[in-house]
């Protein structure tokens, strides 16, 4: 008896939280130009991730925090410093994956400047969150061949990894400052995505960078000035995996390490031209389809079979969004009168939590703006940050167990001060979200053959079918096949109902 099962490979991806860590990063500025430093006006910083390796249990990864600083020192002469550092951390893992690929995600969540001796010292707490891709084999059963073997079929759907695609998206920017320029003390930027679109090979990525310049006036004795802009890119991305109909989770980070800016001075027109890469990471699915065996019977002898659940992802989406965010401080009596109100500098914003509820996406977080102010008693440049905690609630439909991963970006910045001691802060937060799901299906993985099932002693066979029986679950219970029932019963009415009577007649072979 010919008896021969078939089998497909369905290599299935999932994507599961591995853990989150905090990493602290300390180190000392180069000694300043101008003297020694009085005190810090405003400090922002960024980090970038290189390298992002799975090593059995480890997830190292590495990369660069850019520390960006602006200071008063002693004699009172406004600088600023740019400085790098290599950072590094690693998350060891409860359990070893054979097919995994990591996905860290890392921002700065606190900075914190100590003045000692006239240097400056920094102290950075980055929080990073490690997720896996990861993807499972698993061989399910499509086939059998064999005369007496009756199977079911049914599509199984489920989402394969295609791969990372990367990009490195050099864009160059001239902004003109309608100024008289002294110095350009430094620029703060933040980049985040719009839209991501798929087509054959490759991919379109359609974004945003918002910047903050900060500079000194050309004036006898120079002024702190900044000045806010917000500038798009597109750029495509290549890949070979990439179909119209792929779902990619995408992800935009500064290389800010290799930023550059020259500065062209004139009379009264300052351009600045601004060369800011963005690294672009895309990790791109496919939805695939087969046709598994769901149920098998033998109308012969009995089977033994082992299934397997099959977890991949569902429902992936991309979202983007941009909420009005709105806040303000009041300075407490021992803080310096504000004459003039000068701009903001070093603005961020940091995801603390994201979660569905009741069909709806919410992001918490908080965003930080360093607001600076000039006290003409004391002709000194001041500074206040002010902070706006944000829950921004996105509609939609998703379903309970929705996950996401949700970056974002502060700017579009305005700020006044009232009444000389109040200031308010408004911009827009820039919110882009990977959502997904989880879905979950069974395959039969092996069956065998096993004895023979003893001969019916019975010719004929009248069965009642059970509430919610079809013809398939009285076959296999009697151990015929489908067709034979359709054929023995014309008149029978499908699909069956509770009661009905199925007439099974089983020829025998009668011996003398």
């Amino acid at each position: 008896m010919t008896f021969e099962p078939n089998y497909e490979k369905i290599s299935a991806a999932d994507r599961v939280f591995a853990g989150s860590s905090q990493s602290v990063v300390e180190f000392k500025l180069p000694q300043a130009d101008g003297g020694d430093v009085a005190r810090v006006l405003c400090a922002g910083a960024q980090v970038y991730l290189s390298s992002t390796t799975l090593e059995q249990k480890n997830v190292n990864y590495s990369g660069v925090v850019r520390t960006q600083v602006h200071y008063v020192t002693e004699n009172g002469t406004i600088g600023s410093a740019d400085y790098s550092t290599p950072f590094s951390d690693k998350l060891i893992l409860d359990t070893e994956y054979e097919n995994a690929t990591p996905v860290v995600l890392s921002q700065v969540v606190d900075t914190k400047t100590n003045v000692t001796n006239g240097e400056i010292r920094v102290t950075l707490i980055v929080e990073s969150s490690v997720d896996l891709i990861v993807t499972t084999d698993t061989n399910a059963l499509v086939g059998v061949a064999s005369d007496s073997v009756m199977t079911k079929s049914v599509t199984t759907k489920y989402v394969s990894y295609a791969g990372l695609t990367t990009e490195q998206m050099d864009n160059t920017f001239d902004i003109q400052l309608k100024d008289s320029v002294s110095q350009v003390l430094g620029v703060c930027a933040n980049a985040y995505i719009k839209k991501v679109t798929p087509f054959n090979n490759y991919a379109k990525v359609d974004g945003g960078i918002d910047m903050d310049i900060t500079y000194l006036d050309n004036e006898q004795i120079p002024q702190v000035h900044t000045y806010h802009t917000c500038v798009d890119y597109s750029h495509e991305t290549t890949f070979e995996g990439i179909t119209q109909n792929s779902s990619i989770m995408s992800y935009a980070m500064i290389k800010a390490e290799d930023m550059r800016f020259t500065t062209n001075i004139d009379k009264d027109i300052t351009v600045v031209s601004a060369f800011i890469p963005v690294m672009y990471r895309g990790y791109v699915f496919n939805e695939k389809e087969t046709e598994v065996v769901s149920d098998l019977f033998s109308t012969t002898n009995y089977l033994t079979t082992s299934t397997q659940s099959v977890v991949t992802l569902d429902n992936i989406l991309n979202l983007y969004c941009t909420e009005k965010l709105d806040g303000n401080l009041s300075l407490d009596d021992s803080r310096p009168f504000i004459d003039e109100f000068i701009g903001v500098s070093c603005a961020r914003a940091v995801v603390n939590n994201s979660f569905v509820a009741d069909g709806e996406l919410t992001v918490e977080g908080l965003a930080d703006v360093c607001t600076l102010y000039l006290n003409k008693e004391s002709n000194s440049i001041n500074n206040a940050n002010v902070q706006i905690p944000f829950s921004v609630v996105l509609s939609g439909e998703y379903a309970n167990g929705t996950k996401a991963s949700v970056e974002v970006a502060f700017g579009d910045i305005d700020a006044r001060s009232r009444r000389g001691k109040e200031i308010d802060v408004s911009g827009t937060l820039y919110v882009y979200a990977n959502t997904y799901g989880d879905e979950t299906a069974g395959v039969i993985t092996s069956v065998q053959i096993d004895d023979e099932i003893p001969e019916s002693e019975c010719a004929l066979s009248i069965v009642v079918a059970k509430d919610g029986e079809d013809l398939w679950d009285i076959a296999k219970r009697e151990y015929v096949s489908p067709d034979m029932i359709a054929e023995q019963n014309p008149n029978l009415d499908l699909p069956l109902h509770d009661g009905d009577r199925v007439v099974i007649y089983r020829q025998h072979v009668a011996e003398f």
